[in-house]
């Protein structure tokens, strides 16, 4: 399978590029020009070079997977418009621990009897543009949606960040009588790159149309 990954001299790129290296059922396309024999495009770069590169994938009828994050409203109207001719797994973590975690949420949010009050704490790197996270902000959008008794009286967010931090998202759900707390770590990058790759082989037999990457994975 042939893979091109768009940012590979970053950080989260130049693991992926490690990995599918090592791999035997894949192959990286190290050439731009040659996406039109790629079966799918990882992007882990910035929203300007993710758009360029959506543009070549829908010429070349490429799928494409999208860790990037930071985008503005107008760039996420474009990635969904692309969807319509390509498929598009686009997810801000990649994490089959962050999957996890947020099936263990929804599964609580069904069985909490009394109000409760919800802190999201998330820290990275200090690299990373988008603050809050797109993981603290679907957590924030899985707990409203799945509060079906509106039990959860507020939720608030709180984003720090550090040196070598990879991904720490801590949710606390308390009252005056009791305390839960749901929390995932990332002890590397490579968690992300092998969700993304994983996400390339499932990809190639999906249809046009914007995907999550827990979707793809279920």
């Amino acid at each position: 399978m042939n893979i091109f990954v768009n940012g590979s001299s970053g950080k989260m790129g130049s693991i992926l590029c490690n990995i599918i290296d090592a791999h035997e059922g894949f192959d990286l396309v190290r050439d731009i020009e040659s996406i039109s024999i790629s079966q799918a495009v990882i992007d882990f770069s910035h929203p300007s070079s993710t758009i360029e590169i959506l543009e070549l994938c829908k010429s070349h009828k490429t799928p494409i997977i999208i860790g990037t994050t930071g985008f503005t409203s107008d760039e996420k109207e474009l990635i969904k418009d692309a969807s319509s001719i390509i498929p598009i797994i686009f997810a801000s973590n990649m994490s089959m621990g962050i999957k996890t975690l947020k099936e263990n949420i929804v599964l609580f949010l069904k069985d909490i009897k009394e109000t409760m009050k919800c802190n999201i704490h998330e820290t990275h790197h200090k690299e990373k543009i988008d603050q809050p996270s797109g993981t603290a902000l679907e957590l924030e959008n899985i707990i409203k949606t799945n509060d079906v008794n509106d039990l959860i009286s507020s939720i608030s967010i709180k984003s720090t960040r550090k040196d070598n931090i990879f991904g720490h998202h801590r949710i606390h759900f308390y009252n005056e009588v009791s305390s839960l707390y749901f929390i995932h770590e990332a002890l590397s990058r490579k968690i992300f790159a092998i969700g993304a790759l994983e996400c390339s082989r499932l990809i190639t037999s999906l249809d046009p149309k914007l995907y999550k990457f827990d979707e793809v994975i279920n």
